[in-house]
């Protein structure tokens, strides 16, 4: 079992016991008026938790959620997309395992919407591991997302989170 499927498995447990993974209804307001400029058709919440981000995007016409730790969003979904968001997800998966969650999401859409904690997480996972397993700065991330992603800007920042978009 990989790292990334052990990690998967301990959010499994998480998830059971409580309700999480709600931060994109936070910070939607710091990026929806670009998800409304580019006025996609069809949207992917990947890594959606047990959020309802989609519901609150209820203007765009096709919206699917995705997360391998919940099992009615489990299954990798068809298609493409004309706008993945991913929010509060990077962090969680470890470096290993980031070049097949980008490149799944760079298969999905080149327009992306992704938000990234810059620092631990509040969780901590049932094997005592910090929920936040990838901590890194910025200007890291920016290398990172570039090898997936044509353009990446930065549209927001503070010391706990940046949102880039990809379109």
């Amino acid at each position: 079992m990989t790292e990334t499927q052990m990690l998967i498995e301990q959010y499994k447990l998480v998830h059971e016991k409580k309700y999480y993974g709600t931060s994109a209804h936070i910070i939607l307001k710091f990026f929806e008026a670009f998800i409304k400029e580019l006025n996609p058709k069809s949207v992917l919440d990947y890594g959606c938790g047990q959020g309802r981000l989609t519901d609150k995007l209820g203007y765009i016409q096709t919206r699917v959620q995705y997360d391998p730790a919940i099992p009615e969003y489990a299954e990798l979904p068809d298609g493409q997309f004309d706008l993945v968001i991913a929010t509060d997800l990077l962090e969680h998966i470890p470096e290993s395992g980031l070049d097949q969650v980008l490149s799944h999401i760079a298969v999905y859409s080149d327009n992306a919407v992704i938000s990234i904690s810059l620092i631990k997480a509040v969780e901590i996972l049932p094997n005592g591991q910090n929920a936040h397993c990838t901590i890194k700065p910025r200007d890291w991330w920016v290398t990172v997302l570039k090898k997936y992603f044509e353009k990446v800007e930065l549209i927001y920042e503070v010391e706990t989170f940046v949102i880039f978009k990809t379109f």
